[in-house]
């Protein structure tokens, strides 16, 4: 018995509560879904994902010139960091998933915020670490070109987007250089730009020395040296589940993706309704658990994919907007620290694949208060074969709050029924996803 032709299971699914169709709907009352243009194999050359146009642009100009998905994350990572410094600053951590053609395998690469000293509460700042094993693994392209974007927009200024704004508005500690600013704006961060250009230069390794350490010691934070020297990203298997088309793959490290491991495992069960029933039980659970331990994290989620078959999908936060709201002399806020007990169900990570892993058939990503019970919410969507949502539930579903709301604004979630990049025209529909199409074209 197919999954999407189970009468039962469609019976299940129309009683499901309003906030998950909500997910479903989310491109109609969170953000706008552009429909792709028409895409073949010719013409067009990759997709990527953000929730600022800005930083999306850094990406497709990397692949429209010759860079690959590698490169072209890293520029929109580096760039993220001028752009959205509230939310993916040099300061911040996260985590990618990486689907490899070459080897046929999708790998975790972990490069979270951990705690500067035992039990500090700030974290090691984690990007430039991440972006260099990314860009050193996988990029076509030196490492000075990936930085060039993000270097130029700290220099000569960048205009405060609409999402920046907001996230100053909501953080009273930044300090009045800041807090000052409004959308329109145009932001100089003379200091970041020097610490950019001295990362383009010599690599990341420079963030991770005496120098930082003093600096960190001046902020009042407690630090180990030596912790901070020995900071690496760290690349592992993802966690896979099978499911009806292929693969469902999880974030390692496990603390980040167990809940929604076990979650999805239940509701893709092909032969039990009890086990499906009991994963939605346990996402239900989850959701009340989020909303509990609330720590306000806030972050966004990227993506980038070629015609070669790499595709990754970023996971980034500060913690909360701006980490702990200080700015170090080097230009950016430190983030908060990842602790692994409270804070694994904020981070959204998802790649599906077919058997072989060869195509990508859905992504998603994003932090938040209740990002993995968002995430997953939105991933259950794809069991669904019929997905009409009546007139209630859509009035319903926008009375969600408007955190909520802000939070979905900074996910990415694409789908490709018949898989990319062997079949781009299936690619319709994404959240904060575009289409880069090959210039001759």
């Amino acid at each position: 018995m197919r999954i999407e032709n189970s009468f039962i299971l469609r019976s299940y699914f129309k009683g499901l509560s309003s906030l998950r169709q909500l997910i479903l709907l989310s491109c109609a009352f969170v953000s706008a879904c552009a429909t792709q243009p028409s895409l073949t194999v010719q013409n067009v050359k990759g997709f990527v994902g953000a929730p600022d146009p800005v930083i999306q642009k850094a990406g497709q100009n990397v692949l429209e010139n010759g860079g690959n998905a590698a490169d072209a994350m890293a520029a929109m990572l580096f760039t993220g960091s001028a752009v959205l410094p509230s939310r993916m600053g040099l300061g911040a951590g996260g985590v990618c998933q990486v689907l490899d053609p070459s080897v046929g395998r999708v790998k975790t690469l972990h490069f979270m915020s951990l705690p500067t000293a035992e039990k500090s509460l700030v974290g090691i700042p984690g990007l430039a670490r991440g972006v260099y094993a990314l860009q050193n693994a996988y990029g076509v392209l030196r490492w000075n070109a990936v930085l060039s974007d993000a270097v130029h927009k700290a220099t000569n200024g960048v205009s405060v987007s609409d999402q920046l704004a907001r996230d100053i508005l909501a953080t009273p500690q930044l300090d009045s250089s800041w807090r000052t600013l409004k959308k329109g704006d145009i932001l100089f961060q003379k200091d970041l730009a020097k610490t950019l250009r001295s990362v383009s230069r010599s690599g990341s390794g420079v963030l991770y020395k005496d120098e930082t350490a003093q600096s960190l010691t001046a902020q009042g934070v407690e630090v180990s040296s030596d912790r901070l020297k020995s900071f690496r990203a760290t690349w592992m298997d993802s966690m896979d589940v099978s499911w009806v088309k292929g693969k469902t793959y999880f974030v390692n490290p496990t603390y980040l993706s167990s809940d929604g491991y076990s979650i999805w495992k239940n509701l893709t069960n092909t032969t039990n309704f009890e086990k499906r029933a009991k994963g939605r039980e346990k996402l239900e659970k989850l959701e009340k658990q989020s909303a509990e331990n609330s720590r306000d994290f806030k972050g966004v989620g990227l993506f980038a994919g070629d015609d070669s078959g790499l595709n990754i999908v970023c996971t980034i936060s500060m913690g909360r907007l701006f980490g702990n709201g200080q700015m170090m002399k080097e230009g950016f806020a430190l983030a908060d620290a990842v602790h692994r007990e409270k804070d694994a169900s904020y981070f959204m990570n998802v790649m599906q694949t077919n058997p072989d892993m060869t195509d990508v058939y859905w992504i998603g990503a994003g932090v938040g208060t209740f990002g993995l019970v968002d995430g997953l919410n939105m991933l259950e969507g794809t069991l669904m074969n019929d997905r009409q949502i009546d007139q209630q539930a859509i009035e319903q579903a926008k009375k969600l709050t408007q955190t909520r709301q802000e939070d979905l604004q900074n996910f990415v979630f694409w789908g490709c029924d018949k898989g990319y990049p062997n079949q781009p025209g299936s690619c319709e529909k994404g959240m904060n996803m575009i289409s880069v199409l090959r210039k001759n074209n």
